[in-house]
């Protein structure tokens, strides 16, 4: 409350019917009254001016992060007048795109005063696809690797890529290495064993049972009977099978004989089977010149022999 003086009364204190705290901003008008003791009265404007001309506090902003998405909350700071401050924008708040980006935040506390602020949101994915387990690939003859996958945190699933054959029929031990990137610089690499095993053995065919004749030595000399045989394999082909005989061509043998013939396939696999090779003997002995056995009284002959051509001298029987 103001004063003022008067002749009489001295100093005189204003009174008023007016508000005396304001804060809207704006002038205000305070009309005070003065009156003395003797009925004497005047009154007096006084002008209440509230002018907030104070920026709002402006506020240190964290970068927001993520590998993936982020979102961004919206941000508060103060004002002198209106206190906590919400930011606005007309950025988008969430971001899934690989980089930096920028959300501008203005804070306004309504009087007139505004300051915007930057807020930086980085995606920035450093974690790799997580590493398969691939299983060997085996078979006995070929086999053809299927593509594999992964999963990673950002790409979801990602398909792994090579510059390795995917397909072998070469026995051994094939390694196919598989790259697994998931498109925002973080590359994997995982190897995948493809085994080519055969352990099948082949099926082996032999000719039927020989019948041969003794030449006139009366020996026989075993030819290579591997050509009247026949083969099939799982994973060789007829042409790469080898066979072998036993007991084998340039053998004497007498008699009967079981021959055994062996099939082997391109990396060891065998089976066998056998067939008899008998030999028979077709030159007759040789026709003796007998003489007559004479006697007067009684006569009494004796066991001729011949010749032969494999048993050499042979005695003669007779059923008479």
């Amino acid at each position: 409350a103001p004063t003022t003086t008067d002749n009489c009364d001295g100093v005189i204190t204003g009174t008023t019917t007016d508000a005396t705290t304001y804060t809207a901003q704006g002038t205000h008008v305070i009309t005070w009254t003065f009156t003395d003791a003797n009925g004497n009265s005047i009154t007096a404007n006084q002008n209440v001016i509230i002018d907030d001309t104070t920026d709002p506090a402006t506020p240190a902003l964290a970068d927001v992060t993520g590998e993936c998405t982020a979102t961004a909350v919206a941000p508060t700071t103060t004002d002198n007048c209106a206190g906590t401050l919400t930011g606005t924008t007309t950025d988008a708040l969430t971001y899934t795109a690989q980089g930096t980006h920028v959300i501008t935040w203005t804070f306004n506390d309504g009087n007139g005063n505004a300051i915007t602020v930057n807020q930086n949101v980085i995606i920035d994915d450093i974690t790799d696809p997580a590493t398969p387990a691939l299983a060997d690939i085996t078979a006995e003859c070929t086999a053809a690797a299927a593509v594999p996958t992964t999963t990673d945190a950002c790409a979801g699933t990602v398909t792994g890529t090579t510059s390795d054959a995917t397909t072998y029929s070469t026995q051994g031990t094939h390694v196919i290495t598989w790259t697994f990137n998931d498109g925002n610089g973080n590359v994997i690499t995982v190897n995948q064993n493809v085994i080519i095993t055969d352990t099948t053995d082949p099926v082996v065919t032999c000719p039927g049972n020989v019948t041969e004749n003794f030449d006139i030595a009366c020996q026989f000399t075993l030819p290579d009977y591997t050509g009247g045989a026949s083969a099939s394999d799982n994973c060789t082909s007829v042409a790469n099978i080898t066979f072998t005989q036993s007991p084998t061509a340039g053998t004497v043998i007498t008699g009967n004989t079981v021959i055994t013939i062996t099939a082997e396939d391109e990396v060891g696999n065998t089976d066998t089977c056998t067939f008899n090779v008998t030999v028979n003997d077709t030159t007759n002995p040789a026709t003796p010149v007998l003489a007559d056995v004479t006697g007067q009284c009684t006569g009494t002959a004796v066991a001729p022999t011949t010749t032969d051509n494999c048993d050499g001298v042979i005695t003669g029987t007779t059923t008479d």
